[in-house]
């Protein structure tokens, strides 16, 4: 008999236009160990199976995605399943869904899909079978392997991933017995310890497990814990993710509307969330230590995957840019694509307290798309997030993005405690000074969602939040009623002084009357500023059809330079006061705030809002120079 082997699988609805990084490293250690090991990446099969890329791709965005595997796993009605997604297709964008027969549909496909994915499996190669889960993959992971311990009992199965952490793996256990372990917390230290422990205990009535960061069922049907593993610090020490199963799976296949990219990760953790956690954030769970890999291997990882795969487009999985990149690794991918001449890009989350050398190091090594942290432009809002960041940082991030042609995702989130009525009309009077940076997305503007492990869940009381339970959707995902949700899921609702208000819930309506706005009228680069050697011109193209010239000399065109990136108002007086008076310069600047070409924030700081054309490179006049050009006392 050939010796048996582990699996590991990736079902719907994770995402299939990458590669699975945590199963990827896991192969990789198991093959290095000596352990073998295989992958299969369910969802690029339903994927296929559906036959509607965007329907997919819309599906695992989705936070009630399960509930297509619902009737099958729990024996519900379809009709039930295909009403709930119906009535929930209203807060996104794939209109489709709208229809209740497209529904059933998917539902249906949902059930033949897993007793084909069933039949298509050779099961008696593999005596563990592992299944990493985030947020959409529950109960399709339960349904397969209810039809695999239906089949082959004694298979051993080993939950794992973001949705197993703390007391949501231990109810899974409790709730559904087809699951034998659970891993709590990150797995790479201890997947082939486990496994061998698995195998070696595989007959034993009472088994009884060391390794840490496991939970199993007793003897006696009682779970037990093994606690929690540390956090792996040594990331160099990790293997190259193993990806040749993705690439083969989905050249078999054949998927020709996915644009597939290459998923690598250069650290763990929140190094912002180490020093100020944001109080809307669960992301990391219990393991909020930031940690990083060299720049050294780095860049080995991302040379050694574009070559093995032929491929130059990567995604990374860190929460956040390490800040220390700028001086290690950022250089040193700039250094790589030009002496290569590589059209390497990379996406990145990053903070948005940015200045113009840091997105210019971020453009030059080659990342091209990034994610920042935006979430608000209120400071009364962003403070209450401990976001460290202003509004009017968010907008000089945006803008500075924008002036580099970078591709940017972010978002709006509203309906958080502490919020007040004005802080919404402060934005909606913001708004029309960005008018022409990009605004977010259909979709991307959201009510808070209260995570576990975030602070708003850990500590509600602090801001005053009352009565939480699990959001109302997982009801209809998971219907058994003796599974304790409270304990299972990861989003909740919950209540708040606020939400009474109908005072706020006005400002919300006119702030997304301002963000829809935006929406029709943004497009790119109408409102920019080119420099000469004694003077700017200023091109305003916001209104369409119109097109407005505004051409500032001398002293004014050094104001406007000057707050081409964020000044207080004491930083311009003391650059300017000794050769104009403040009352002339007050002037400029409140003329150039009433024509929006400049932004003033509650605090008294301003920013010049027109991108800078041509290169991309500083606008800052030479001082010697900008001193010529001073001339009297107005402006």
């Amino acid at each position: 008999m050939p010796e048996q082997q582990v699996l590991l699988v990736v079902m719907p609805w994770a995402n299939p236009e990458y590669p699975s990084l945590s199963l990827g490293l896991l192969q990789a250690i198991l093959n290095r160990e000596g352990i073998p090991c295989d992958t299969l990446y369910a969802n690029l099969a339903f994927a296929r199976y559906l036959d509607d890329w965007p329907l997919y791709r819309h599906m695992c965005y989705a936070a009630e995605g399960d509930i297509v595997f619902t009737p099958y796993y729990f024996g519900t009605e379809v009709e039930a399943a295909a009403r709930t997604i119906q009535a929930r297709t209203g807060r996104y964008s794939y209109a489709p869904l709208a229809d209740l027969e497209h529904c059933r549909r998917l539902v249906q496909n949902a059930t033949e899909f897993i007793e084909g994915l069933f039949a298509g499996v050779r099961w008696e190669n593999y005596d563990v079978i592992g299944f990493s889960l985030m947020f959409q993959q529950l109960v399709g992971s339960l349904s397969l392997t209810r039809l695999i311990k239906a089949r082959y009992p004694d298979k051993r199965i080993v939950f794992g991933g973001p949705s197993c952490d703390d007391c949501m793996g231990l109810e899974m256990l409790r709730s559904f017995p087809e699951v034998d372990y659970v891993v709590n917390g990150e797995a790479d230290a201890i997947i082939a310890p486990l496994i061998r422990e698995i195998r070696s205990q595989r007959d034993q009535a009472q088994p009884h497990f060391e390794t840490p960061g496991v939970a199993y069922r007793s003897g006696s049907g009682a779970i037990v814990s093994t606690g929690r593993q540390p956090a792996l610090t040594q990331l160099d020490s990790l293997p190259f993710p193993d990806y040749d199963p993705y690439f083969q799976q989905l050249e078999a296949l054949g998927l020709p509307e996915l644009e597939p990219v290459l998923y690598m990760e250069a650290s763990r953790g929140c190094w912002w969330g180490q020093k100020s956690r944001c109080t809307f954030c669960g992301l990391n769970g219990l393991t909020l230590q930031y940690r990083g890999k060299s720049a050294e291997r780095v860049i080995d990882e991302i040379c050694y995957l574009s070559q093995r795969h032929r491929m130059v487009r990567f995604w990374t999985s860190d929460n956040i840019l390490d800040y220390r990149s700028f001086a290690a690794l950022l250089p040193k991918l700039a250094e790589l694509r030009q002496a290569g001449g590589y059209d390497l890009s990379f996406f990145f989350e990053i903070k948005a307290n940015l200045t113009r050398e840091k997105v210019q190091a971020i453009r030059d090594a080659g990342i091209t798309w990034v994610q920042p942290g935006i979430e608000s432009f209120s400071d009364h809002i962003l403070d209450g997030m401990r976001k460290g960041c202003t509004g009017i940082q968010q907008m000089h991030a945006l803008k500075l993005l924008a002036e580099q042609g970078m591709d940017v995702d972010w978002n709006l989130i509203y309906r958080l405690p502490g919020e007040q009525p004005e802080d919404y009309l402060e934005m909606a009077e913001l708004i029309p000074f960005i008018h022409h940076l990009p605004p977010p997305a259909p979709g991307a503007v959201v009510p808070m969602a209260l995570q576990r492990f975030s602070p708003y869940q850990t500590d509600p009381s602090t801001y005053g939040i009352t009565n939480v339970r699990p959001a109302g959707f997982y009801h209809a995902v998971f219907p058994d009623p003796k599974i304790d949700l409270d304990q299972l899921v990861y989003v909740f609702d919950y209540d708040h002084a606020s939400h009474r208000s109908s005072e706020l819930a006005a400002a919300h309506q006119i702030f997304f009357q301002a963000v829809q706005e935006w929406r029709q009228v943004y497009r790119p680069r109408t409102l920019v500023c080119r420099r000469g050697p004694d003077f700017v011109r200023i091109i305003d193209q916001r209104q369409a059809g119109l097109e407005r010239i505004i051409t500032l000399a001398g002293l004014q065109a050094r104001i406007y330079l000057f707050c081409t990136d964020i000044r207080t108002a004491e930083a311009i007086a003391r650059k300017f006061g000794q050769v104009v008076s403040q009352a002339a310069l007050q002037g400029f600047l409140d003329q150039m705030v009433a024509q929006k070409l400049m932004y003033r924030s509650r605090a008294g700081q301003y920013l010049s809002l027109a991108l800078q054309d041509g290169t991309g490179r500083s606008l800052q006049v030479r001082d010697a120079v900008a001193d010529t050009l001073a001339r009297g006392q107005g402006v």
